[in-house]
């Protein structure tokens, strides 16, 4: 108790002296005094403002780091095509590089970093190993520009060097399954086909083009893990190509899809700026479908594969709505060129000489390669159609040289070398005629004038060449002198000896007229006109025996095939030109 109470004692004494509370807040109030304040308090509906904003703003940010779009990396495009454009075995395809071409450019171009790999569909290798190779990208897509088929082992393409003679030559899409297999799971893919160009095709043994049919019963692409398959074509349709966009209907709305055309708005996209297969399959569909009934009166519908509805979530590019669609008034027109033409106009002149007869494969080779070629042009492939033109000139002499016989018997009568294919190009028979003609209507022009002329003809020309310019001027020269043998036969067989080649034979028409006129005795030489049909029917009786027609260059013959009908006539007629040509050499 006594604790308690001195414990106490010195707050009762500390009151008692008067100090209290100035004492304990003296050095509270030490110090100068703070001034008043002056300024207004902000409003309550003020700091609320400021409140809300504040809060806008931390919102906005928020939202800008956790919804920000993730960038999308690029894709690996893979292109993979045939254009057998040499390949006269399937159809051309030449569309497809354009197409390709196009795609590499806009890659390059564009600032989504799309690695572009291109190959060739060929059976000797496997054509998808190379372009997957070491493949980082998180999706990959690929475009198959190809012809192709269904059979009862299901779809197939025609590789760039296919062969039908092998039965292996069909590019199963097997060995394309097992290349994506290898891909990573989670790497999205995208497969884009354009494989019915061809409606039917003999060659192929393909009466009706199957493959969207077999593409969509196609089972073993449930073992391939994201992906997504865009083919150009439903069943029972084909794919269609365009000469002004030197591209398929397919391959174009792709490209321009990919662009950016996908993602508008009007076009059916959701304008975010993030191009997914989805959008890109819904453009592709609607402008093929619409183009094709525009411009082909046919129908064409692309058709989406996609069991696993992976495509809405596969994004591929971004589109930042700048795309501008192509001027459809800005095409490319075709113009003919004027290689093309002439090689049309050379067929002409190989057609009259009817290869169909001597060389029918070499005939039906060089048609398909002059089609081959005008195709070629019309696709903008200028460099592989240049090379075929040039392979149409070697065909030609190939079916010159089939058309001729090599035979020494050409030379043993005038209709011989005609009747064994031998001909003088027009221009030069034109030439050597008119030559002849002014040297005949020259009354001063000797035998030997004629020999010059020969002479400069054969210049240069192989050994059956300068025979058949010894023939022809022998034709010509004979020809005249049957008009007016008693003024013309002396000149003429002058100018016949004259044209002799020793190592040589006469044909038989002329040696006929150079001894008509030195076994008729002046006195008794025959009238005119029994002159003019003995030469006359002597041409006519080695035509008649050769199964030709009176014109040397009415080709084909057809001797062998002609003279077992007509032999007997031929002989009873020979026979009485026999006596005839007998009874003129009589002496009474």
């Amino acid at each position: 108790m006594a604790n308690n109470s001195s414990n106490q004692g010195w707050k009762k004494q500390g009151d008692s002296s008067g100090k209290g509370k100035s004492a304990e807040r003296g050095w509270k109030q030490a110090g100068p005094a703070k001034p008043a304040a002056t300024g207004r308090k902000l409003s309550r509906q003020t700091q609320l403002g400021i409140a809300l904003v504040s809060l806008g703003v931390a919102l906005g940010l928020l939202w800008y780091f956790v919804f920000l779009p993730v960038p999308l990396k690029g894709f690996r495009l893979v292109l993979v095509g045939a254009g057998h454009e040499t390949n006269l075995v399937v159809p051309p395809n030449a569309f497809a590089r354009h197409g390709f071409q196009d795609l590499d450019t806009w890659a390059k171009n564009d600032s989504n970093g799309v690695e572009v790999k291109a190959v060739d569909l060929v059976s000797q290798r496997d054509p998808y190993e190379e372009p997957l190779k070491d493949c980082r990208a998180k999706t990959v897509v690929m475009l198959i520009d190809a012809p192709g088929g269904a059979d009862d082992k299901g779809p197939f393409l025609v590789p760039q060097d296919a062969n039908l003679r092998d039965k292996n030559a069909r590019e199963r899409l097997d060995k394309l399954v097992d290349r994506l297999k290898l891909l990573p799971k989670d790497m999205k893919k995208l497969l884009l086909i354009d494989a019915a160009q061809v409606p039917a095709d003999w060659n192929l043994g393909m009466l009706h083009n199957d493959f969207a049919r077999g593409l969509r019963d196609y089972p073993r692409f449930k073992e391939v893990e994201n992906l997504v398959i865009i083919a150009s074509a439903s069943e029972d349709q084909r794919s269609w190509a365009s000469e002004e966009w030197r591209r398929g209907a397919f391959a174009h709305f792709v490209i321009e899809g990919l662009k950016g055309a996908a993602d508008l708005t009007r076009e059916g996209g959701d304008g975010n700026g993030r191009l997914t297969a989805e959008e890109l399959f819904q453009y592709v569909q609607k402008n093929v479908k619409r183009w094709a009934r525009h411009n082909r009166d046919a129908l064409q519908e692309p058709i989406l594969l996609d069991p696993g509805q992976l495509a809405a979530g596969m994004e591929l590019v971004f589109a930042d709505g700048s795309y501008q669609a192509p001027d459809p008034t800005k095409v490319l027109e075709f113009t003919v060129p004027s290689e093309l033409s002439q090689a049309w106009a050379d067929s002409h002149a190989v057609a009259k000489t009817s290869p169909s007869v001597y060389a029918p494969h070499l005939w039906r080779q060089y048609l398909d390669t002059l089609l081959r070629a005008e195709q070629l042009y019309r696709q903008d492939d200028k460099d592989n159609a240049a090379k075929l033109v040039q392979t149409l000139k070697g065909m030609g002499e190939a079916i010159g040289q089939a058309q001729r016989l090599d035979r020494d018997s050409y030379q043993n009568n005038l209709g011989m070398a005609a009747a064994l294919g031998w001909s003088l190009p027009a221009k030069q028979e034109k030439e050597l005629a008119k030559a002849v003609d002014d040297l005949w209507q020259n009354p001063k022009a000797l035998p030997d004038d004629f020999k010059k002329k020969l002479g400069e003809f054969q210049a240069g020309a192989e050994k059956a060449q300068r025979q058949l310019l010894r023939i022809r001027l022998s034709t010509l020269v004979l020809e005249r002198a049957a008009q007016e043998p008693e003024a013309d036969l002396e000149r003429a067989t002058k100018i016949l000896a004259a044209l002799d080649d020793q190592t040589n034979p006469r044909p038989a028409e002329v040696h006929f007229a150079i001894l008509l006129r030195r076994d008729l005795a002046d006195k008794k030489r025959p009238p005119a006109r029994t002159l003019r049909a003995a030469l006359e029917v002597r041409m006519l009786a080695e035509q008649a025996a050769l199964g030709a027609g009176p014109d040397d260059k009415a080709l084909p013959a057809y001797a062998e095939q002609t003279r077992p009908w007509v032999r007997d006539k031929i002989d009873a007629a020979d026979k009485q030109r026999r006596l005839g040509e007998d009874l003129l050499f009589a002496s009474d």
